[in-house]
């Protein structure tokens, strides 16, 4: 299947209907569907007939389980220049990053049904939406931290704002999270059950108002919720401003999340963990546009190091689930190395363009 047919384009009445369409790949975002989005949008923003845009994914599996890292991997595992491993990040990175700020900028309404995974990448399309529609089956996760990278596509400007430091449980455990946790942490803004959005759908088109969303919108069981009813706690465990400090406080507790989340942020790469927190602190208040331009920029000096690589290689393509990561550990991650991801001798997304 070619990339022009990874999209679905409808015009129904008073809706652009956009259908990612790869569900053998769970709706991970090409380049070339990165362009067409870009290209539909542009399309659209002038057109009077179109008063709002509705995403959705393919399948019943995912709405998009994040961009097409395996085929990054693939450009660029094989790459010694750093300059050319560079050029490969600028190429797919700037256009997803550029994709991020036309979803968030755009003067009409965006909604997205997040059916399925919605993860990385796939958020970064969602989030950007003003309306967020999760079902029984959403899972969200912002995994990067597992594989070697950190949470971008502007994940950070809704991580930073999420109540508490529960942002911060998401981002530095790469964990998942369904609709329970996603409504009141302000990551989705609905819950609808997947047997009625066929006719949600089609009410928004008859009528013109994605305000009828309120009246199909529930709220979903709370004994799914794992995180929110512990916000208090994550806030505790979290409030230092180093990674260590974070897993002492997490060892001390006791509790059983807190022991799960110790563990599992000791299994995720120790460069991803120490530098994600490093960036949830720069970001705090920051606008969307700062989060982006700063994304793209350690998007290109992660891509320059072996951590993505060896990530992707333990997920994707040899699915051991036993990554090496190096450093092993977080005591070996030094301050200064993690400061230098933030350094001005590469280029943000404003510079690039």
């Amino acid at each position: 299947m070619s990339d022009q047919n990874h999209l679905i384009i409808e015009h129904r009445g008073p809706i652009g209907l956009i259908t990612l369409n790869r569900p053998e790949a769970l709706n991970a975002l090409s380049l070339g569907m990165i362009r067409g989005i870009r290209e539909v949008l542009a399309q659209w923003r002038d057109q009077d007939d179109i008063r709002m845009i509705v995403f959705q994914g393919a399948g019943d599996r995912a709405f998009c389980a994040g961009g097409d890292v395996k085929k990054v991997y693939e450009a660029g595992v094989g790459m010694t220049d750093p300059a050319h491993k560079a050029t490969l990040a600028k190429v797919y990175f700037a256009e997803e990053y550029r994709m991020n700020r036309d979803l968030h900028h755009y003067p009409k309404p965006l909604i997205a049904f997040m059916n399925g995974i919605t993860m990385g990448g796939g958020f970064g399309v969602a989030g950007a939406c003003a309306i967020r529609v999760a079902s029984e089956t959403t899972v969200f996760a912002m995994p990067e931290v597992g594989i070697g990278l950190f949470p971008d596509v502007g994940s950070m400007y809704t991580l930073t704002r999420c109540p508490r430091r529960t942002g911060y449980w998401l981002a530095l455990t790469g964990e998942s999270i369904r609709a329970a946790d996603m409504l009141p942490m302000g990551i989705a803004t609905h819950y609808i059950r997947t047997d009625r959005f066929a006719h949600c759908l089609e009410q928004m088109v008859e009528l013109g108002d994605a305000s009828i969303l309120d009246q199909f919108s529930n709220a979903p069981d709370p004994a799914e919720a794992k995180i929110f009813p512990h916000e208090m706690d994550i806030d505790e465990w979290f409030g230092g401003e180093d990674v260590e400090t974070i897993l002492q406080n997490l060892d001390r507790a006791g509790a059983p999340l807190a022991e799960h989340t110790a563990r599992i942020m000791r299994t995720r790469s120790s460069t991803s963990v120490k530098l994600t927190l490093a960036y949830l602190l720069k970001m705090k208040g920051a606008d969307f546009n700062t989060v982006t331009a700063m994304d793209y920029r350690l998007a290109i000096r992660c891509m320059l190091g072996d951590e993505f690589y060896e990530g992707i290689r333990a997920a994707l393509i040899d699915k051991d689930r036993a990554p090496k990561w190096n450093p092993a550990t977080l005591e070996e991650v030094k301050n200064d190395v993690i400061e230098n991801y933030f350094a001005d001798d590469l280029p943000n997304l404003d510079q690039a363009l």
